[in-house]
């Protein structure tokens, strides 16, 4: 049975958010107190240096664990949104959600 309980529509007022999109549009415009993860779009985990800065990021979101609800985003279809999503399940955040 396929569970769609990822997605919400709603943005908890003291949700992590993370905005998926390239740097420069995080720059131009983006959810009010969203935080940038444009390096999502990178093939990080590929090799020794870019391991080292993913582990540091979401070591980082592991510390934030004191909200209730990490929401991510993207621009489009959720591609890249979806990869954050299951780096965060992968990390034992169970409240992430894709908006």
């Amino acid at each position: 049975m396929l569970n769609w309980n990822f997605l919400t529509s709603d943005i908890e007022e003291d949700a992590l958010i993370l905005d998926c999109r390239s740097e420069d549009q995080y720059k131009k415009s983006t959810i009010k107190g969203a935080f940038s993860a444009a390096f999502i779009k990178k093939p990080y985990g590929s090799g020794p240096q870019s391991m080292i800065k993913l582990s540091g990021f979401l070591k980082s979101i592991q510390n934030l664990q004191n909200k209730k609800k990490v929401i991510v985003f993207d621009e489009g279809q959720g591609m890249y949104a979806c990869r954050m999503l299951w780096l965060l399940f992968g990390i034992d955040i169970e409240n992430a959600k894709i908006l």
